[in-house]
C-alpha cells in the first residue's frame, strides 16, 4: 500500500515493518545502515525502482485475487497502525489489505525473476525471510493472528500465488527487540551501525546542509582519488577491448571462438523510455548459443 504524504512525514519517527528485514539483516536490497539513514534527522528516501513501481500497480489485483482465493473482503483503504506494545510506540506497519471481521491481513507482493527461485510451493509458509520478518512485524503492530501473501512471482509466465504466514511469538520478540536496540543506540544518539556500509544511492539521497563542512580522513580522499584513476584506466581498458572486439565481428551478429557451448553476439537493444528517451544500441555479449540450453 503506498503511503500517504502524511505517513511518509511520520516515517523517519518510526520503525516500519519494511525496515525490519533490514535491521534483522535478512534484506538483499538494504543493511541497517540504510534504514539509519531514512530516519531522523536525516532524510534519504531513494527514488522507486521498477520493480517497486510494478508492484504498485499489481497490488489491487493481488488483493482481489487474495479476496477471491479465500472468500473474504478487504480493506482496499488499507491501514496505517502504530504499535501500542512494549516498544513504547516506535513501531509501525502500513497493511496492504486487512480483511474485514478477522484478525488477519493480506500482503502483496510482485517478484522479479532473479528472486522467484526463493519462493516455494502456494500454501505455504516457504518464502524469503525478509518477507516473514515483515509480516511477523506487522502481526506484531496490528495485533493479527496471520498474514496471507498474495505473489505475483515472474517465472516463465506470471505466476499467482497465495501463502500462508502464522503469527509467530519467538520470532516476533527477537525483531521486536533488534528495533528497539536500533532505535536506542543508533538512531537516538545519531550514529550509524558501525562498519556496516549503506548504498551508495541511499548517501546519495541524503539531503545535504547547505554551508556545512566536516572533517574527513585525508587518506579516505587519496583512495577516492586511486580507485576514481584505477576505474578509469579499467573502463578505457574495456572500451579498447570492446572496440577490438566489435572489429573482428565486422558486420556480423555473432563471433564463434571454437567453444561447444558459447559465443560472442552484438544484437540490436533497445532500452525503454521509462526515465529517458528510448534508444537503441548494439549490446556486446558473451551469451550461451542458440539452440544450447
Amino acid at each position: 500500500m503506498a503511503l500517504t504524504e502524511k505517513q511518509r512525514e511520520r516515517r523517519p519517527e518510526e520503525v516500519g515493518s519494511s525496515d525490519s528485514p533490514a535491521i534483522a539483516g535478512v534484506c538483499p536490497h538494504r543493511t541497517i545502515a540504510d534504514v539509519f539513514y531514512t530516519k531522523k534527522p536525516f532524510r534519504s528516501e531513494g527514488t522507486p525502482t521498477e520493480a517497486m513501481e510494478t508492484g504498485n500497480r499489481l497490488e489491487g489485483p493481488l488483493l482481489d485475487f487474495a479476496a477471491e482465493k479465500l472468500g473474504v473482503k478487504i480493506d482496499r483503504r488499507g491501514s496505517y497502525r502504530v504499535s501500542k506494545g512494549r516498544d513504547g510506540g516506535i513501531l509501525a506497519a502500513n497493511l496492504d489489505g486487512p480483511i474485514v471481521g478477522k484478525s488477519e491481513a493480506v500482503e502483496a507482493k510482485y517478484v522479479g525473476p532473479a528472486f522467484a527461485a526463493d519462493w516455494g510451493p502456494e500454501g505455504t509458509d516457504q518464502i524469503p525471510a525478509s518477507v516473514i520478518v515483515q509480516c511477523q512485524h506487522q502481526m506484531y503492530v496490528a495485533d493479527l493472528d496471520r498474514v496471507y501473501v498474495a505473489a505475483a512471482i515472474a517465472r516463465y509466465s506470471l505466476d499467482w500465488c497465495l501463502y500462508v504466514i502464522e503469527r509467530c511469538e519467538p520470532l516476533i520478540d527477537t525483531i521486536v527487540d533488534a528495533d528497539v536496540r536500533f532505535w536506542n543506540d543508533y538512531v537516538l544518539p545519531g550514529v550509524c551501525p558501525p562498519d556496516v556500509l549503506p548504498c551508495l544511492d541511499t548517501l546519495k539521497a541524503l539531503v545535504r546542509v547547505p554551508d556545512k563542512v566536516v572533517k574527513v580522513p585525508k587518506a579516505l580522499v587519496m583512495e577516492l582519488d586511486r580507485a576514481r584513476a584505477a576505474r578509469s584506466f579499467v573502463n578505457k581498458q574495456v572500451e579498447q577491448v570492446e572496440a577490438a572486439m566489435l572489429k573482428a565481428l565486422g558486420d556480423a551478429e555473432a563471433g564463434d571462438y571454437g567453444d561447444k557451448d558459447k559465443w560472442v553476439t552484438c544484437f540490436r537493444q533497445t532500452r525503454a523510455a521509462h526515465h529517458v528517451k528510448e534508444s537503441t544500441f548494439p549490446a556486446l555479449r558473451h551469451a550461451k548459443r542458440k539452440g544450447n540450453a
